[in-house]
């Protein structure tokens, strides 16, 4: 049987290179999230807001969907 991703909300911590990055679910669990290879790079920034899929067996790293809001978006500002 194939594991079946769920997608969850993400908030951007911090920008490891083009295609990986650190952030946080809404529960405060931190976890690690990265583009796939085909997926053009999205641009991505400190406290963006992002859709990313998570395996129901692996709660620590998850697959890039699709950008929700920016950080200027909702007035945040990255240091």
């Amino acid at each position: 049987m194939r594991d079946v991703p769920v997608q969850a909300e993400v908030v951007i911590e911090s920008v490891l290179s083009e295609r990986t990055f650190r952030g946080h679910l809404i529960n405060g669990r931190s976890i690690f999230i990265f583009v796939p290879r085909m997926m053009p790079l999205p641009q991505i920034q400190v406290g963006d807001r992002i859709a990313a899929a998570l395996s129901l067996t692996d709660f620590s790293r998850g697959e890039f969907c699709k950008l929700l809001t920016t950080a200027q978006t909702v007035g945040i500002t990255a240091l």
